[in-house]
């Protein structure tokens, strides 16, 4: 019988045993090792080890496709196309977002991209045009609106050309 407030018998034999295998029999273990794990945890053996990738891959979340919708200050791009992605975490989104100008038309003064999600505050992402000039980009979150990122050169030009591609990445917080 046990006592209110006193450990149960187990447990006593557990907290005497002096060595593992009288606080093993204790707990009432009888077998001689593990024979299955699961998945991150591997036997080969008799020996436990951690599938490291495979843990970090179990907890790690998933980046989220979008495609941004694309606008200028002034006029239109005739051709183009845009692809971005997304990891929000809390109240941090991580952004990538590349813009392939085929044909920029009539469009001018800087670029605007929609976020995947509201921005709160002000926020710098890092870019470049890859494909022919290679100028740096800025891309300033929340200074338009707290939906998108103006994007323009890092000398205030315009970003833009027929051929151009943008490629921005960085982190604003979110609401």
């Amino acid at each position: 019988m046990t006592v209110v407030g006193e450990p149960p018998p187990f447990r006593i034999a557990f907290d005497n045993a002096r060595d593992p295998y009288t606080a093993r029999n204790a707990l009432g273990v009888t077998s001689s090792g593990v024979t299955a794990a699961t998945p991150p945890l591997l036997i080969t053996g008799g020996t436990i080890s951690l599938d490291t990738a495979a843990a970090i891959a179990a907890i790690a979340p998933a980046w989220t496709a979008y495609t941004p919708t694309i606008s200028a200050l002034t006029g239109t791009l005739a051709a183009f196309s845009a692809s971005g992605k997304y990891l929000t975490i809390g109240k941090q989104t991580s952004i990538q977002i590349e813009i392939l100008i085929t044909t920029n038309g009539t469009a001018g003064v800087f670029l605007l991209a929609s976020l995947p999600n509201t921005a709160t505050g002000l926020a710098i992402l890092a870019g470049r045009e890859t494909a022919i000039v290679g100028k740096a980009l800025t891309g300033t979150v929340g200074n338009m609106s707290n939906t998108t990122v103006l994007i323009i050169n890092y000398d205030n030009t315009y970003p833009g050309g027929d051929g151009h591609s943008l490629v921005l990445s960085g982190v604003y917080e979110n609401t």
